[in-house]
């Protein structure tokens, strides 16, 4: 693969590689994790005994 990007190409591919796509796919991949744990956590409250008919849901985005 380092024989394909050779020169100035080569070194902005990289680059944009380095600094732009692994930073989005690791905050990616945490965003989903969080997200994940959010809805399990939002369907075991729906599902128990906590709601009453004053309760709700707030989420601040």
């Amino acid at each position: 693969m380092e024989d394909m990007l050779k020169g100035e190409d080569g070194n902005a591919i990289r680059s944009f590689y380095g600094e732009c796509h692994l930073p989005f796919l690791q905050f990616f991949q945490l965003f989903s994790e969080h997200f994940k744990c959010f809805t399990r956590w939002r369907q075991l409250f729906t599902h128990s005994n906590l709601i009453t008919s004053i309760s709700y849901v707030e989420n601040n985005f």
